[in-house]
């Protein structure tokens, strides 16, 4: 923003009001141009995050075409940025801001070891650090989380190289009583993503995985979504896979819920990772859905 002198009066009000009404018809355009250069312009110049929910510092600049300068008159906002919201079906949501509140729901976990790390924004403590070695969150069993077909799975991460070539938990609905094998859930393996469920009919755990598809160490959005049989995967708002994985039901247990770990595996794997916003819906979200959540950056 440049510096300016304080201008007349009359030229702060004509400013003024085309940054609220964005004419000068609206607060008297007639009366306005007989105070200054009636061949005098306005240049309204908008600098805003644009999107549904989301904020941030922004401001209209106002510049007059006689070279005094610029005005800039700033939201009254805070510095923070809201997520993009999109609540329809959202059953769980997970900002964690260096917490495990679920705040849409009744599916707040409990941090174990995990800790608090800057965002993709910046921002102090507005994601969560799992360091490979034995953190992880716990969520206990609510209906909201005993899904039983459609369903979508959104995170942001930014994960390191694991030290095994083995399928490590971003979020999954654990069954102690399987060995291993959760009801549902996304993994990483490598720099694959893996979307899978327990078939409700026993026939088996359907899986559909996108290959050499999240880059390591920075900061991704990733999707998973079922949707009338498929598997549908994303990275960054791109659809990166697609695999039939059938339409059964999902098997239902009253069992615990996990983020950044499968304890429940022969020897508990844990996630290697920082993650932020991670959202459940019990629906098949829309490409452009995905879109809009992706471009919260």
């Amino acid at each position: 923003m440049r510096s300016a002198s304080h201008p007349p009066a009359s030229k702060f009000i004509r400013r003024l009001c085309v940054v609220i009404s964005l004419t000068l018809a609206a607060c008297g355009g007639d009366d306005l141009q007989d105070q200054g250069d009636p061949d005098a312009e306005s240049e309204v110049e908008f600098d805003s995050k644009l999107g549904e929910g989301a904020t941030g510092s922004s401001a209209v600049s106002v510049e007059s075409s006689e070279g005094e300068g610029a005005s800039q008159i700033p939201d009254v906002q805070d510095d923070a940025r809201a997520p993009i919201e999109l609540a329809d079906g959202l059953v769980a949501h997970f900002p964690l801001d260096g917490d495990a509140t679920d705040s849409a729901g009744q599916s707040s976990g409990t941090l174990f070891g995990a800790t608090p790390i800057a965002d993709r924004f910046g921002r102090s403590a507005g994601a969560l650090h799992f360091d490979g070695v034995d953190d992880y969150v716990e969520i206990p069993h609510t209906e909201a989380l005993s899904l039983d077909h459609e369903f979508s799975i959104t995170t942001w991460i930014s994960h390191r190289e694991q030290p095994q070539s083995t399928w490590y938990t971003i979020f999954e609905k654990s069954d102690p009583e399987r060995g291993g094998h959760s009801r549902w859930g996304l993994w990483v393996l490598d720099d694959e993503m893996w979307l899978c469920y327990e078939a409700g009919d026993g026939s088996g755990q359907p899986c559909g995985v996108a290959e050499g598809t999240i880059p390591y160490d920075d900061w991704h959005h990733i999707a998973a979504v079922r949707s009338s049989g498929d598997a549908v995967l994303y990275v960054d708002g791109v659809e990166i896979g697609r695999d039939a994985i059938g339409d059964i039901a999902i098997s239902q247990t009253p069992f615990l819920s996990y983020i950044g770990a499968d304890l429940y595996a022969t020897v508990p794997v844990f996630l290697d990772a920082d993650l932020d916003d991670l959202r459940i819906y019990e629906r098949a979200l829309t490409s452009d859905e995905v879109v809009r959540l992706a471009s919260d950056r």
